[in-house]
């Protein structure tokens, strides 16, 4: 069997990854009292690559210092 032709999902058009993507943003975070919205995912985090997201990690407002989440681990 020869292959002719292959498919790129590079938008999300034929599977919507983004929605995946903020669950295991949110339960990560949630992991060290973080409440991860999914407004602020997606004003913030969608549709950028794991790296950038990782460059402008969400700050813990509500806790004595404002350390980076995302340094934790």
């Amino acid at each position: 069997m020869q292959i002719k032709s292959i498919i790129f999902d590079l938008d999300g058009l034929l599977i919507n990854s983004e929605i995946v993507s903020f669950e295991i943003y949110k339960e990560l975070l949630a992991q060290h009292q973080h409440n991860f919205t999914l407004e602020n995912y997606a004003q913030n985090y969608s549709g950028r690559s794991s790296i950038l997201n990782m460059e402008n990690p969400p700050k813990k407002t509500d806790s004595e210092n404002s350390k980076s989440v995302f340094l934790l681990y």
